[in-house]
């Protein structure tokens, strides 16, 4: 009607507000109430709310004014990745026993290490050992030449790749090398008795310190007899070399 809200209008906003509870409504059922109350329309009586307009349903109301929006669909994280698909890992390449190798095995320096070997070798799919001599420490191995180990590597190479193999698997204990040029019968044999030889590891540590002599070309040690047993090239070394080294490193040798 364009005036004012009076305060002796109290009653009659009361009246709009409990038409609208009432029916359960909303803003929109308030604006109703309100536009067809006598404060709008200056008339006496309220404009009463159509009989074929349906009620709507206390509970969906409220629920349809809590709602701004129909259901969306999930949206994914863009903090997540997509999956990436597994890539796919080409067969191994075959082992032709027509690419075998005669090598030198460092760290046989007792029979229980030739099983130390094959395990080894057999963790390594791109090469198979054929044959071990402990006494000798030759082995005779197999290996995939189209492997991607060992495609297109010259032969210096390929002792180089699988060596550095074999010592990584085999905790650095085992080493692969090309055998020396000197004749097993021009070598010289050269035992040293030692005192506390008496464990594996002990075992390790002696032949670990022999072998590192310039002409020693293998080391063999026991501590099931307490012995040392080397083969070494004369002209480079002797007896008294292998034993000086000994006594360094704090070796008790055994008298004669």
């Amino acid at each position: 009607t364009g005036r004012e809200v009076r305060f002796g209008d109290r009653a009659a906003i009361s009246a709009i507000v409990d038409r609208t509870m009432e029916q359960g409504g909303g803003v929109r059922t308030l604006l109703h109430e309100t536009v067809g109350s006598p404060l709008f329309t200056g008339g006496g009586k309220p404009i009463a709310r159509p009989a074929n307009l349906a009620a709507v349903a206390p509970q969906r109301t409220i629920q349809q004014r809590m709602m701004m929006t129909s259901e969306l669909a999930d949206i994914a994280s863009p903090a997540l990745r997509p999956e990436t698909p597994a890539a796919e890992v080409p067969p191994p390449a075959a082992i032709d026993d027509s690419h075998r190798i005669e090598l030198q095995v460092t760290g046989l320096f007792m029979p229980e290490c030739v099983a130390k070997l094959r395990e080894t070798i057999q963790q390594l799919p791109e090469a198979k050992l054929l044959e071990v001599d402990f006494e000798t420490a030759r082995a005779r191995i197999a290996y995939a030449a189209e492997s991607e180990l060992l495609r297109g590597a010259k032969p210096e190479q390929i002792i180089e790749r699988l060596d550095n193999r074999v010592r990584q698997l085999s905790g650095h204990t085992l080493s692969l090398k090309q055998p020396g040029n000197l004749a097993r019968d021009r070598q010289e044999r050269i035992e040293i008795g030692i005192v506390g030889l008496d464990c594996m590891a002990c075992s390790l540590a002696v032949h670990d310190m022999l072998i590192r002599i310039e002409g020693v070309e293998q080391v063999q040690a026991s501590f099931r007899d307490g012995m040392a047993v080397s083969w070494i090239d004369p002209t480079k070394t002797n007896r008294a070399a292998l034993e000086e080294l000994l006594r360094m490193r704090g070796v008790q040798l055994r008298e004669p």
